[in-house]
């Protein structure tokens, strides 16, 4: 194996052990503040673990409301985040107009245009649950006193599927290579450098073909009959011979 070759293989094999050690790594505490994926002391992570070992289908929901509404027969829990817009206020006032339950806590117990302080709100055939203060929901709060039973209290009973609308914090569908988790993101672009490094230490592989037969010097007798011509044309020529009688 040559040079070249060996620090080929141990570069790609660094990059692959950096990549696997990348995707062992501990994981940070991410996410932004009141989000059901957020791991943050802010965040809802543990509300959302909570509910689903409670019984609850719990599901994200990042596609706006107007586009996509859950059944009636689900619970949509909406927490701070940005202002819902009028077109999908209207269709969270349609969901539970049509018999569904919303949770709606901090910035967004006022989505529907209730009053938070009164804790329930009717529309049409459904409810919904206003919260003012989000706290007591959050990660670092749950565990504290009666929360997280008061936080069971607000999903009502396990039959009820939990759908967190995680648009208002940012979170949109997607599709394709952008919908890979991180750490497979981290290990493909890794592999790429590997293959990119293994590439421009072999590059001396992809110049100009190589002949079939190496050139061979011409055959003796025509190299020695060549050599003799040659010394041939260098060898001085005679003199001719001047006649003194005749000049007399």
């Amino acid at each position: 194996m040559s040079r070249g070759t060996l620090a080929a293989a141990v570069a790609a094999l660094a990059l692959v052990v950096v990549a696997v050690v990348l995707g062992r790594a501990p994981q940070q505490p991410t996410g932004p503040a009141s989000s059901s994926y957020a791991t943050t002391p802010d965040g809802l992570a543990a509300y959302a673990t909570l509910l689903e070992r409670a019984g609850h289908d719990v599901r994200r929901l990042r596609a706006p409301l107007d586009e996509h509404t859950p059944a009636a027969s689900d619970t949509i829990v909406v927490v701070d985040g940005t202002l819902l817009p009028s077109r999908q206020r209207a269709a969270l006032r349609r969901f539970v107009g049509d018999g569904g339950h919303a949770v709606l806590a901090g910035t967004a117990a006022t989505a529907l245009g209730g009053d938070p302080s009164r804790g329930i709100q009717r529309i049409g055939r459904g409810t919904a649950t206003l919260v003012d203060d989000a706290t007591p929901l959050r990660n670092r709060a749950l565990a504290r006193d009666d929360n997280a039973e008061q936080a069971l209290h607000l999903a009502g009973p396990p039959a009820r599927r939990i759908v967190f609308v995680e648009s208002v914090h940012g979170y949109r569908d997607q599709t394709g290579l952008a919908a890979l988790p991180s750490s497979v993101k981290t290990t493909l672009w890794l592999l790429a450098l590997a293959a990119l490094a293994f590439l421009l230490l072999r590059g001396r592989r992809l110049g100009p073909p190589e002949l079939p037969a190496r050139p061979l010097p011409p055959p003796r007798r025509a190299h020695v009959e060549a050599l003799a011509a040659a010394l041939a044309r260098t060898k001085p020529q005679p003199q001719p011979q001047t006649n003194h009688e005749d000049s007399t």
